[in-house]
């Protein structure tokens, strides 16, 4: 989206090149001069990064995978499947584990089939951004609805003929259905641009989400945002769509010749999905001092049809 002093201008095309000194944005459909620019161009997946993902594993993060998932659940004959993170950081820190209880969920409950579903994350514990306490509560979520969980495993290769996985430190894990969680990274755009750090992401501001140039900003999952104990803000919607108010309403008031005043204070939360129409919740501030000070509420049919009235509300006012 570009705003210039002719007015407000979405540009619905693929960034090609963004030149921060010439203030312009090139695209598919054309180059875009800009007096503010909000980069909001996500993750993108990058899967051959680890050898054999494409060809042994279902993608939980795009929607052909998820179709597959569906299909291959429906005539699942096997014993063992496994949920695979293959790095960190990925967008919506909760769906590996979503995933894995709604998987057992499906098969054990609705199809009544003796399984094993495990989940391996080179993660010390499940979103471990929000503290260890949530991570073990998410633990013993994934225990009590069978679900076992292999921290600190890190992905080397995966070999589809043999249907295993190799980790580093020469650990492996056979299985009969893989799915897996692929690496993420910004897009190539961002990067050729100057706008991104060491790590790929680009920095931005926690409160303001403004970048190092005047005039530019970044949210979402493009973002890298610091928080206490040296830690990133996770890649989830919620932030997102907090951050871009922010940033909406800051550029509004400048427009206006008025000081900005709009603050994202870190405030997010986010459902877990166990099936059997119930999820879990949780919800606080990822911007206190001494930590995020998140509270995990227990599954319940309450939280299930919360998210549910959530996500129709939500359409319904945007589109």
């Amino acid at each position: 989206a570009r705003l210039s002093r002719r007015g407000v201008v979405v540009v619905q095309a693929e960034a090609q090149k963004i030149d921060v000194s010439q203030r312009d944005v090139e695209t598919t459909k054309g180059t875009f001069p800009f007096d503010y620019l909000i980069i909001a161009l996500g993750a993108e997946l990058d899967p051959v990064r680890v050898p054999g993902f494409r060809e042994g594993a279902l993608n939980l993060y795009h929607l052909d995978g998820v179709e597959k998932i569906y299909k291959t659940l429906q005539d699942f004959r096997g014993k063992r499947v496994v949920i695979l993170v293959s790095s960190s950081p990925f967008k919506c820190p909760a769906a590996p584990y979503e995933g894995g209880l709604l998987v057992h969920d499906y098969l054990a409950r609705k199809r009544g089939l003796d399984i094993e579903v495990e989940i391996y994350s080179p993660e010390p514990f499940p979103m471990p951004v929000a503290g260890p306490k949530v991570g073990q509560g998410v633990v013993q979520m994934l225990e009590s609805h069978g679900v076992r969980f292999y921290p600190g495993h890190k992905v080397v290769s995966i070999h589809p003929s043999e249907k295993k996985i190799i980790f580093e430190g020469a650990a492996e894990a056979n299985y009969d259905l893989l799915i897996g969680v692929p690496p993420h990274a910004a897009p190539k755009v961002l990067k050729d641009s100057g706008l991104t750090n060491d790590a790929g992401w680009v920095p931005a501001d926690p409160e303001t989400l403004r970048t190092q140039y005047p005039g530019i900003f970044a949210l979402g999952d493009a973002a890298t945002v610091p928080i206490a104990g040296g830690k990133n803000l996770p890649k989830a919607g919620v932030f997102a769509h907090y951050q871009a108010e922010v940033v909406a309403r800051n550029i509004l008031q400048e427009l206006e010749g008025k000081t900005p005043s709009h603050r994202y204070n870190g405030s997010g939360w986010c459902a877990i999905e166990t099936g059997n129409g119930k999820a879990a919740y949780g919800a606080g501030n990822f911007y206190a001092k001494e930590g995020p000070q998140i509270k995990l509420y227990s599954p319940s049919r309450f939280w299930h049809w919360g998210k549910i009235a959530f996500e129709k509300w939500w359409l319904w006012r945007r589109f």
